[in-house]
């Protein structure tokens, strides 16, 4: 996907998508610049529904390239 089509998305809860058709739940942030990236690929984070309310949780970084489609929850 393209930035356009991802930033109405930023900030929000999601249902994502991947290039493989897996469903993801969560909070979509952290959108990285390809400039600011090591590898110079853009990417979001997405915080699972079940690990938005802890310390200690882990997330999912996805390229944007990853993303098949967003949907707002």
């Amino acid at each position: 996907m393209k930035l356009m089509q991802i930033k109405p998305y930023l900030e929000k809860q999601v249902i994502l998508t991947d290039s493989n058709g897996k469903r993801y739940e969560g909070f979509l942030t952290n959108y990285v610049p390809e400039l600011d990236d090591d590898n110079l690929i853009e990417n979001v984070d997405l915080i699972p529904k079940d690990q938005q309310n802890t310390t200690k949780g882990y997330g999912f970084t996805f390229t944007l390239d990853q993303i098949k489609d967003i949907q707002a929850m």
